[in-house]
Formats: C-alpha cells, sequence, structure tokens
C-alpha cells in the first residue's frame, strides 16, 4: 500500500488567493492608494498576503515599497515643516516595523525640528517686541540660548545673538553720545557678561569714554537723548514716529559738525541691517524688503545691501519650493543622479510606473 500524504493545514492559502491579494496590492500601489483609503490600499492587501503566506517574495518586496513610502512621505513632510503629517507617517511606520530605527531616528527629528521651529518663532517674536535681555523669563537671548542647548551648530541662533550684542552695543553708544554715561555703561557691561570677545566691544567702549558729558548744547543733548531713546525702542525710521533717523537728522540741521549725530546715523544703519537679518530668519520677506529699502534711504553700504537682497531672494525661492512652487521646471540634463532604483511596475504589464 502506498504512504498517505499528510493533509495540508487548514489554515494554509491557496497559491491562486495569495496572488490575488498581492495582484490586488500591485494595483493599489500603480494608482497611489498606498496607504488610504481603508482596506483599499497597498498596505492592507500586502498585509493580507503575508498572512496567509509570510515569505511569499512579491509580498514581501511589495511591503517593502510601503516601507520607503512612509519614509520618503516623512521626509517630505519634514522638509515643508508639516508636522502632523510628518508625524502621522513615522508613527505608521513604527506600527507596521517596530524594530525599524528608522521610525524612531524620524520621529526624534520630528520632535527636535517642530521645537526648534517654536523656539525661533518665540525668539522671533521677542526681538520684534524688543524683550532683547529682559525681562527675565520672556527674552530673545534666553530663548537663542535654549536654541543652542537642543542644537549647538544652529547658525541662526548664533546669529541672533550676534544680533542682540551689535543691538546693545548701538544703544550703549547712542546714550553716550547723548552724554548719558551711566546707562551706556550698563548696556556695555551687559555686553561683557553675554560675550566678552564680542566684535565691537572695545570700540564702543572707547565712544563710551570719549563721548560722555561732551555735548554742551542743552537742545542738541535733548535732541540726541529722544534720538538715542528711539533707537532703544526700536524705532529706528518712517513710518515710526518719532524715529531716530530724523531725530539724529535733526541734530545735523542744528549742528552739521556733530560727529555723535553722525554716529547715531550710523548706528541705526546697523539696527536696520540687523533687522532685515531677523525678519529674513522669521519668513517676512516683504517686512525685510522694506527694512532694506528703509537702510538704503538712511546710507547703508553696498556691499551689506547686496548680500540681504540675495539672501531674501534665496530664502523666497526656498519657502516656495517647500510649498511646491518653482521658478521653472528643470530638464532631465540639468539634473545630477543621487540615486538609482529599478522601477517595480504593476503585474498587468503597462509600461506606467
Amino acid at each position: 500500500a502506498e504512504p498517505i500524504a499528510p493533509e495540508a493545514p487548514e489554515t494554509a492559502a491557496e497559491p491562486d488567493e495569495v496572488q490575488t491579494w498581492v495582484q490586488f496590492g500591485e494595483e493599489a500601489y500603480a494608482a497611489g492608494r498606498i496607504i488610504e483609503p481603508v482596506a483599499d490600499n497597498a498596505l492592507y492587501y500586502y498585509g493580507k498576503a503575508l498572512e496567509q503566506a509570510p515569505v511569499h517574495l512579491e509580498a514581501l518586496a511589495g511591503m517593502d515599497r510601503v516601507v520607503r513610502h512612509l519614509v520618503s512621505g516623512s521626509e517630505s513632510a519634514i522638509f515643508q515643516g508639516d508636522w502632523p503629517e510628518a508625524r502621522a507617517f513615522a508613527e505608521q511606520l513604527r506600527t507596521l516595523r517596530p524594530e525599524d530605527d528608522r521610525a524612531l531616528e524620524l520621529l526624534e527629528r520630528i520632535n527636535r525640528f517642530e521645537q526648534l521651529e517654536n523656539l525661533m518663532a518665540r525668539a522671533d517674536r521677542q526681538i520684534a517686541a524688543v524683550r532683547l535681555t529682559e525681562p527675565r523669563d520672556d527674552n530673545a537671548l534666553d530663548t537663542y540660548r535654549r536654541i543652542l542647548a537642543i542644537d549647538p551648530g544652529n547658525s541662526i541662533a548664533a546669529q541672533g545673538i550676534n544680533s542682540i550684542v551689535q543691538r546693545l552695543l548701538g544703544v550703549a553708544q547712542s546714550a553716550a553720545l547723548a552724554g548719558e554715561s551711566d546707562r551706556a555703561n550698563r548696556y556695555i557691561a551687559r555686553v561683557k557678561s553675554i560675550d566678552p570677545a564680542a566684535p565691537g566691544l572695545a570700540e564702543a567702549e572707547q565712544v563710551v569714554g570719549q563721548w560722555s558729558e561732551m555735548v554742551s548744547n542743552q537742545h542738541l543733548q535733548d535732541q540726541l537723548e529722544a534720538a538715542s531713546a528711539a533707537l532703544e525702542a526700536g524705532h529706528l525710521s518712517a513710518p515710526d514716529e518719532p524715529n531716530a533717523l530724523a531725530l539724529f537728522n535733526q541734530v545735523l540741521n542744528l549742528d552739521p559738525s556733530s560727529d555723535a549725530a553722525r554716529q547715531g546715523k550710523r548706528l541705526v544703519v546697523q539696527a536696520l541691517i540687523e533687522r532685515a537679518w531677523s525678519e529674513i530668519r522669521a519668513g517676512r520677506f516683504g517686512s525685510a524688503e522694506q527694512t532694506l529699502e528703509n537702510a538704503r534711504s538712511a546710507g547703508a553700504e553696498s556691499f551689506s545691501l547686496v548680500e540681504l537682497e540675495d539672501e531674501i531672494e534665496y530664502q523666497q525661492a526656498l519657502s516656495n519650493a517647500r510649498q511646491g512652487n518653482f521658478d521653472r521646471f528643470f530638464t532631465i540634463a540639468e539634473l545630477d543622479v543621487r540615486r538609482q532604483e529599478v522601477p517595480q511596475y504593476p503585474r498587468s504589464g503597462r509600461g506606467d510606473g
């Protein structure tokens, strides 16, 4: 008698049934239904196939494509700053592949970038409100330091702290030119506590030492004090009224030889340049362009203006790219290959990819 072959387990799927699930998955993937809608997407169909045949090569390959789609989707959302979307892709990847380190790495990056973005926005609001180093729990200096604690190489935060230092030095010099030596020295001391090696610190100290109590005309001193107060408050030029630029110009109309007023105008220009950079970092490109024009009218040097114009153009293009808007489309010949993969076509044999 011939031996009786063992019966197949009742849970074993017929090959045709598994292949049908795979076929559904391929068609859904080709149609762009990769993870949605529910129960009619490639992820669902490949999963059904693998439930019945865990080592089915085509189903495993399909699932790998779905994983790449989730990683790519999360990366793209990160680039666009869409944190909920990026997190949704990464969480789905973690559910699908708990052992895949990429999911945790993506989530860590998302949380870090979102926190940095929120801190950057907070710093920009504080700069706009002239909360540079005060009050204690709500100032731009502390916020930039928190950013650097998370991301030590963050150039925007480093530039932000330098901008604060330069603004404080400008206010110190302006106060000295107005004969307010005590206030000027307080700002110098504050700068030293932030960065003892700050560029321009030595020059500012020299100005404070030379100009204190040198203005004898009371009316001119009143004008210089008003200009200094406007500069400290961030009222640099029109349309603000009163503004530091107009007040320094009034002093020059009364005394064309006033070195104090000329130095004050230079401080206004410097503050306008710093403001434009801050507005660029905050993505306020229209405001940055207007501030640049104000700096031009105030007599800013051309190299500073050209540098700002280039940065506004670059950051505007980058912002547009994140939103999918481009100045032009590029031909294949203009692009460099960064990665090559063999396309996976639907089983139907169509030449669409």
